[in-house]
């Protein structure tokens, strides 16, 4: 910008420089953030840049620092990023929502197989001589029987007996 007057915002002041060197030094420190110069003197200035008018007597060079990529697309880029993390987020939140679910049906199907089987295994326990309540009969196994009577097949005994 050319007849650009800044009062008062100088952070640093150079004399007998070029304006090439005015330019490099700007450059390359990141607190500047614009320099004028004028017939070998340059003045750097730091952000905010205040009390700028456009003076036609004073014969200056104002050189500002601008970004070479448009700044919105820096937050473009940040945007990006959190949609990015917001979308992880929710497929993360959703695999384990349905990892919940399905333990929550898995569990109790396991648990009623896991007493289903446990109870059909007490039931399956067979009592090696069946007694009918009420009533004083003993069962006899068939190598006893034979005994009793004998070997002979063609009798039987009842026996009563007192428990």
């Amino acid at each position: 910008m050319n007849n650009v007057y800044w009062q008062g915002s100088e952070y640093d002041y150079f004399q007998s420089v070029t304006e090439d060197w005015c330019r490099q030094t700007c450059l390359a420190d990141c607190y500047y953030t614009s320099a004028s110069f004028l017939n070998g003197k340059c003045w750097l200035r730091g952000a905010p840049q205040l009390n700028g008018r456009i003076d036609n007597s004073f014969m200056s060079k104002t050189l500002i620092k601008i970004r070479k990529c448009n700044s919105t697309s820096k937050s473009a880029g940040s945007a990006n990023t959190k949609r990015k993390d917001v979308s992880t987020l929710i497929v993360v939140g959703s695999v384990l929502l349905s990892s919940l679910g399905f333990l929550n049906i898995l569990l109790p199907l396991i648990t009623y197989l896991i007493v289903s089987c446990i109870y059909s295994r007490k039931v399956k326990v067979i009592q090696p001589c069946p007694v009918m309540q009420g009533m004083n009969l003993k069962c006899f196994t068939y190598e006893e029987l034979k005994e009793a009577t004998n070997q002979r097949s063609s009798e039987l005994i009842c026996v009563k007996v007192d428990i």
